[in-house]
């Protein structure tokens, strides 16, 4: 509607923005049985452990490590601690990573009340925050509190012990270490007087001022803050005077992308935000009721877990491009679209039962 940029780069990121939906419709088309989420489970956790003790080598030599499997690029020390990031490319990705593990784990444990579940939440817990980053931190908190308010009665006292001991032992090891992170990225992003130099601060603000110029449905596809807008220049970084700043100039796509609100914020404006919450809603209404409708306790386990990274994502999203990026969609998308299958399936969750 505005032809800020050419239909062929919109279509391509249009692409982007329905990935995480394709992956759901997908995988809610598939005759799932319940063995194959035994096996997916089972896969998947062998996977994890693997990639633990990956991160454990990375932390402890990490030059060496990063040499051998030819990741190359800059060690990150914070705190004189270095960011783990394991086999993945960036620290945040382990973190997240690590931090999906501990919330399937907690599910499994609340569910099936076994402890080598509980085991797995605190090794992958230990993982996450090797990472040094403080969205999983933040993730993980949100994720407990809802396994909290969903969990059975009955046992609700005996799990806040299990959560009050759980936060204590980490407080004991990386207390410091993690309130030092936080009041330095709290320093940085929000009381710095140099914060409003900061690229994601001033793509945030920047994305309002969007929606606001573009009533009632923002910039449109491929102009603010995602992989095409950054690949194929977008003329409205150079309109809102983004271009000369550091990490948002063109070939410099280092910060572009480094957000998720302000992506939908910019294209889609205050409309687009409003729809694709809703979207986020339905998708939890749904998950919470499948686990009261259903009766397999594995099942029931699978659906609590899906809520968790769900929960989890959110206070990822405000630093990074999470519902858009594969490695991270994938594990968003896809167990919710195995629930929907497993709920046609069952003809559970999909009618009011009155």
């Amino acid at each position: 509607m505005h032809r800020l940029t050419p239909f062929k780069i919109a279509a391509f990121d249009l692409i982007i923005l329905l990935k995480g939906f394709f992956i759901f419709y997908i995988f809610s088309c598939l005759e799932i049985k319940n063995t194959d989420i035994h096996n997916i489970i089972r896969i998947f956790f062998i996977a994890a452990l693997a990639i633990f003790l990956l991160g454990i080598i990375d932390f402890l030599a990490p030059a060496y490590f990063r040499a051998a499997i030819g990741s190359g690029g800059d060690i990150d020390y914070r705190l004189g601690i270095p960011s783990v990031q394991s086999i993945f490319s960036h620290p945040g990705i382990f973190g997240w990573f690590m931090a999906v593990c501990a919330t399937f784990s907690v599910a499994f444990f609340v569910i099936l009340n076994k402890k080598q579940y509980l085991f797995f939440a605190i090794l992958f817990t230990f993982g996450s925050m090797l990472s040094m980053r403080t969205k999983p931190v933040i993730g993980l908190s949100l994720a407990m509190f809802i396994s909290f308010i969903l969990m059975p009665k009955n046992r609700k006292i005996a799990y806040l012990f299990i959560i009050m001991s759980f936060v204590l032992l980490f407080a004991i090891f990386f207390g410091q270490k993690i309130n030092l992170l936080f009041k330095d990225q709290m320093y940085t992003y929000m009381q710095s007087p140099y914060m409003i130099y900061s690229a994601r601060n001033i793509l945030y603000k920047t994305s309002f001022r969007i929606a606001y110029d573009y009533l009632p449905l923002g910039s449109g596809l491929g102009t603010f803050g995602g992989w095409i807008s950054a690949l194929y220049y977008s003329p409205v970084y150079s309109i809102y005077g983004l271009s000369s700043l550091f990490g948002l100039e063109e070939n410099s796509s280092f910060f572009l992308m480094d957000t998720f609100w302000p992506y939908l914020i910019g294209q889609f404006g205050f409309s687009g935000l409003v729809i694709y919450i809703l979207i986020l809603i339905i998708f939890f209404i749904f998950l919470v009721k499948m686990i009261y409708r259903t009766d397999d306790n594995f099942i029931k386990a699978f659906v609590l877990g899906t809520i968790l990274v769900l929960a989890e994502a959110l206070p990822e999203s405000i630093a990074s491009p999470i519902f858009l990026a594969s490695s991270y969609s994938y594990f968003i998308f896809a167990p919710i679209g195995i629930i929907y299958s497993v709920a046609k399936r069952d003809n559970v969750g999909l009618r009011d039962n009155h």
